[in-house]
C-alpha cells in the first residue's frame, strides 16, 4: 500500500489508495506522525517531551542552561524552574527565597501607632487605631464619643440674620458659612451644643464653595427656593465636596451638622434618583460625619426613618404635626433620640398653640413655632409653653 504526504495551503493531507485524510495539526520540530493513517505527532527517536508538554528536546538535556535563578534559588533539572535552596523559603511577595523563621520586620520603620507584621513584613495600625484616608498615618478609633443628644434636649433654630444668643436652650441649630468660629466659642462657652447647618442635596448659587460643583452635579430648580438645583447625589464630585463642608464643619469646632434636602428621590429633581440612591448618600453622611466626631440629623426624608434611625443621632423636621405625620418619626423617641419639629403656620403662633404644644408634648417632640425665614423675628417653644 502506498502512501503520500501532501502539504496543501499549509494543511496536511494524508492519501490513502486516492482517499485523502484531512490533518489540521502540523508537526513540529523533531516530531513525526506516530501513524499514517491519523493525524498524530510524536517526538522523534533520542528526543523526548519536553515539561511544558509542548517540545521535543533531546535526552538528559540541561533544562538549566541559561536559566538565572534569584539569590538562594537553584535550578530543577528536573522542571528548569527556580526552587528556593534549603532552609529558605518563598518570601510572601513571591519574588525572593529567605530564610525560614527570618523576621521580616528587621530594620522595618513604621509610622506611629502602627507595628510590624512579622508574617507580612508589613505595617499594620496597632489596636484602637484605623489606616486615614491618605493611607499614611493610623489614626485613634472614635467609638460613639461624638454628641448625642436625647429626647429632652432643648433647642434654637435660627439660619437668617444677627444670631439671638439669649435663649436658655441647650442646642444652637446655625448656618455653617454665615457664622464665624468667634460666634460658636462664644455659644459654646455659654454651655451650647453648636449645630452647623448646610445643604446637602442642592446646589446654592451663593454659597462660597459653589465653584467646586459642575454643569454636571445639579438638575431642576427647588420650587420656591430662588438659586437652589437638585444635586445628583451619586457624583463622586458632590460626595468630595460634602466631605470639605464636614472638614469645615470640624475646623470651626461644630458639633454636629445638619445636612439639608435629604429627600431628594422623592421630588422632583430630573435626576430619576431611587430610594435606594438615597439611603446610600444619607448613609454616606452620616458615616463621614461620624468619622469627623459630628453629631447628624436626619433632615425630614419621613420615609425613611425606620431605615435611617440607626445612624443618625436625632431628627429635625418641619411641620410634622400641621401634616399629621409625627407618628413616623417615633423610632427616633423609641431610641431616646430627639426629634426637634418646627411648626411655622401662623394658626399656631396664636389660636391652636396650646393644642399643638399639648399634641407635641405627648409625644416627646421638642417643638419650635417659628418663621418661615428662620430669623428669630420670634421663636415660641412649646417646651416654654409647657413649663
Amino acid at each position: 500500500m502506498k502512501f503520500v504526504l501532501v502539504i496543501l495551503f499549509g494543511v496536511f493531507l494524508l492519501s490513502c489508495n486516492n482517499k485523502a485524510v484531512k490533518c489540521d495539526l502540523a508537526c513540529g520540530e523533531n516530531t513525526h506522525y506516530a501513524d499514517e493513517t491519523e493525524c498524530e505527532c510524536v517526538c522523534n527517536d533520542g528526543y523526548i517531551l519536553s515539561p511544558n508538554e509542548f517540545d521535543c528536546i533531546k535526552e538528559n538535556v540541561d533544562l538549566c542552561i541559561d536559566k538565572q535563578c534569584q539569590a538562594n534559588a537553584t535550578c530543577d533539572s528536573d522542571t528548569g524552574e527556580c526552587a528556593c535552596n534549603k532552609d529558605y523559603v518563598l518570601s510572601p511577595n513571591g519574588a525572593d527565597c529567605i530564610k525560614e523563621n527570618i523576621d521580616l520586620c528587621i530594620d522595618k520603620q513604621c509610622q506611629a501607632n502602627a507595628t510590624c507584621d512579622s508574617d507580612t513584613g508589613e505595617c499594620v495600625c496597632n489596636e484602637g487605631y484605623t489606616i486615614s484616608d491618605n493611607n499614611k498615618e493610623c489614626i485613634k478609633n472614635i467609638e460613639n464619643s461624638w454628641y448625642k443628644p436625647n429626647s429632652k434636649t432643648t433647642w434654637h433654630w435660627q439660619l437668617t440674620g444677627e444670631i439671638n444668643t439669649t435663649y436658655d436652650v441647650d442646642l444652637y441649630d446655625i448656618d455653617l458659612f454665615d457664622n464665624s468660629k468667634e460666634l460658636i466659642k462664644l455659644l459654646h462657652d455659654d454651655g451650647k451644643i453648636v449645630i452647623c447647618y448646610f445643604s446637602a442635596g442642592s446646589y446654592e448659587n451663593w454659597r462660597p464653595d459653589k465653584d467646586l460643583f459642575t454643569a454636571d452635579d445639579y438638575e431642576k430648580k427647588l420650587d420656591g427656593w430662588d438659586g437652589e438645583r437638585w444635586l445628583d447625589i451619586r457624583r463622586e464630585n458632590v460626595k468630595n465636596i460634602m466631605k470639605k463642608r464636614l472638614d469645615l464643619a470640624v475646623e470651626k469646632k461644630c458639633d454636629g451638622v445638619e445636612p439639608d434636602n435629604m429627600d431628594g428621590y422623592s421630588n422632583n429633581t430630573g435626576l430619576d434618583l431611587t430610594y435606594e440612591d438615597q439611603i446610600e448618600y444619607n448613609t454616606f453622611l452620616s458615616t463621614e460625619a461620624h468619622k469627623r466626631n459630628l453629631s447628624v440629623a436626619l433632615k425630614n426624608d419621613l420615609e425613611q426613618v425606620n431605615d435611617l434611625v440607626e445612624i443618625f443621632d436625632f431628627s429635625l423636621n418641619e411641620q410634622c404635626h400641621q401634616y399629621n405625620e409625627c407618628d413616623m418619626l417615633k423610632p427616633f423617641t423609641d431610641a431616646d433620640k430627639p426629634i426637634f419639629n418646627a411648626e411655622y403656620d401662623s394658626i399656631y403662633k396664636y389660636d391652636k398653640r396650646n393644642e399643638l404644644c399639648d399634641e407635641s408634648q405627648s409625644q416627646n417632640i421638642r417643638t419650635l413655632i417659628l418663621p418661615m425665614d428662620l430669623d428669630d423675628e420670634f421663636s415660641i417653644s412649646c417646651d416654654v409653653i409647657n413649663e
